[in-house]
């Protein structure tokens, strides 16, 4: 009877997490960071600048919370009360966004409203993502991370795929103004979003406390940050996913340099959008069985592989078809994007549990300096020709994948 309660209980905590990560993926491809978001504001009269000061200030935002919350959500008795509710203020939050953009407000004040909602948003999602990943370590079963995560990619892909044609017409639809359109987007990413706060209200957690643990000093919690750094395992595994974020960041750009550089027609940046769909799709399906079967690492060097071609086919983009080229680095672009989560999984698999948190939160702290790649990369292009940046990516890119193949090994003996 108890063994039957105990399946049930994981059956119900594995699809919790599942509709949950779909209904966010799905609002958060809609909401844009790499696609809509840089497009709106371009559109709004922000300069390539400005657009990567608010993928920095994310990054930078990203790192600190944690910091300042890390001690806070370990002490906390229940992680899921901490994730609805930062979850359910940052997440509802994004509706303000179309209701401004209806207001008839001039550009400028858009964009500062814009910045102040995002930056809510940003404030909010490092606390609840370290809760969101302490509740996929302590809730899902070791061997059914991976392929949750990638049935997770797969799901949200196909409903993407589904949403990046309705994108497609309320952009290509001249019956609307912009700011109608994007209205529309950013409602729709809204509704999305809020739905996914409530995916997370019958989950049960399996290492809930009955009473909030007391939080460490301040000099307590340092020296407990301070000793994550002397695993040598989770060393190489920050070298390797530094040289990645690095290569992801500068990813960010792909549909501004589409449409500014190589002069892409709206119709074009539209099929680009669902063609990175599609990869999405075929990513998380492919992406999660590999994990499950051969291993994170191998995941890992899989994705920062493919993660090369990306930087190769921009190059090749201003020499042969740029549709063509722009169009194969997007598909891979999308294709990888499920792998990247193979960092997270590998260091649930590398510490204990109850030092997950601080492992989380360390990790975040060290990558804090990779935050300013974007405002440099932006400010960059705006000056001086694209092709220093892509051949910079490259190399890079080769540093990440020779980083993963210095990985610790786990690979899983049960399949499902």
């Amino acid at each position: 009877m108890n063994n039957l309660i105990g399946r049930l209980k994981n059956s119900l905590n594995y699809y919790c997490i599942l509709f949950e990560g779909i209904f966010n993926i799905l609002g958060t491809d809609i909401l844009g960071m790499a696609t809509i978001i840089p497009l709106f504001l371009a559109d709004f009269g922000a300069g390539t600048g400005l657009i990567g000061s608010l993928t920095t200030i994310n990054s930078i935002i990203g790192a600190i919370m944690p910091l300042i919350a890390g001690s806070f959500i370990a002490a906390t008795a229940s992680k899921r009360k901490v994730s609805l509710l930062f979850n359910g203020v940052s997440r509802s939050l994004i509706l303000v966004i179309p209701v401004v953009l209806l207001m008839g407000l001039s550009n400028s004040m858009v964009i500062a409203i814009f910045f102040a909602v995002m930056l809510v948003y940003f404030i909010c999602q490092p606390v609840a993502g370290i809760s969101w990943n302490y509740l996929l370590g302590d809730c899902v079963d070791a061997q059914k991370r991976g392929k949750l995560m990638g049935t997770l990619f797969a799901i949200s892909g196909f409903i993407t795929f589904a949403s990046s044609n309705i994108i497609r017409l309320i952009r290509g639809n001249e019956g609307i103004n912009q700011s109608q359109k994007y209205a529309l987007i950013f409602a729709l990413a809204g509704v999305f979003l809020s739905a996914s706060v409530l995916c997370f209200v019958p989950l049960k957690e399996k290492s809930v406390g009955k009473a909030k643990r007391e939080e460490l000093s301040t000099k307590a919690y340092i020296s407990t940050l301070l000793i994550c750094f002397k695993n040598k395992d989770f060393v190489r595994l920050l070298f390797a996913n530094g040289f990645s974020q690095v290569s992801t960041l500068i990813n960010a750009f792909i549909y501004v340099y589409a449409q500014n550089t190589l002069k892409l027609s709206v119709g074009e940046i539209s099929n680009l959008l669902v063609i990175q769909t599609v990869g999405i799709i075929l990513g998380g399906l492919i992406t999660g069985r590999v994990s499950s079967r051969f291993g994170t690492k191998r995941l890992l060097i899989l994705v920062e592989s493919i993660g090369l071609s990306i930087p190769l086919l921009e190059l090749a983009s201003s020499q042969v078809s740029s549709f063509a080229a722009i169009a194969i680095a997007v598909f891979l672009l999308g294709f990888s994007k499920s792998g990247y989560m193979g960092y997270q999984i590998h260091l649930l698999e590398l510490v204990p549990s109850d030092k997950s948190i601080y492992h989380l939160v360390s990790k975040s702290l060290a990558l804090l300096p990779i935050s300013f790649v974007s405002v440099g990369v932006g400010l960059y292009m705006e000056y001086f020709p694209v092709r220093n940046i892509f051949i910079a990516q490259i190399c890079i890119c080769l540093i990440a994948v020779f980083c993963t193949t210095r990985l610790k090994s786990i690979v899983y003996k049960n399949q499902d």
